[in-house]
């Protein structure tokens, strides 16, 4: 059930890894990527963690600001987002060097949300907005990993 101002999602289905992210690709990369932006929506529908935690860097700032976001509302406050989620599009890699580093250049459109409280009353709302962005990857001969994100200002 998804996300709505009476509670947060209930049964909401956890992203599935995709096989491509245990792979020293650009595929494998933009697997990753993409994956990633799929778990940072999981979170913020439902408040777990785990999946964007398997795929970001321990020392990934952004990851981490984005993580303790939408957790903390859910642990600390009791409340809960109601989202679009997050997509990529435009997606180019623009280098994998042989140290299994990835650059990625695309377009971020971050669906529009709206946070609620314990009682379901609203804490604002935020608009679509669409970003040039760029994502750096990296593969420890295992899987990729999200190692930062810089986003520019909307569009």
């Amino acid at each position: 059930m998804p996300a709505s101002s009476d509670g947060p999602a209930q049964n909401w289905p956890e992203p599935e890894v995709p096989d491509e992210i245990y792979e020293e690709t650009e595929e494998g990369a933009l697997a990753a990527l993409k994956y990633w932006f799929e778990a940072i929506t999981y979170l913020q529908l439902t408040g777990e963690f785990e999946p964007v935690s398997a795929v970001s860097a321990p020392d990934c700032e952004t990851c981490n600001n984005k993580i303790d976001q939408f957790y903390d509302l859910y642990e600390a406050e009791g409340g809960w987002y109601v989202a679009e989620g997050a997509t990529t599009s435009d997606e180019i890699v623009s280098s994998i060097t042989t140290g299994g580093n990835a650059g990625i250049l695309f377009t971020l459109v971050e669906g529009g949300y709206a946070a609620h409280d314990t009682s379901g009353e609203s804490l604002g709302e935020v608009t679509d907005e669409t970003y040039a962005a760029e994502a750096s990857l990296a593969y420890d001969g295992a899987q990729w990993w999200v190692l930062e994100l810089s986003i520019a200002d909307p569009q």
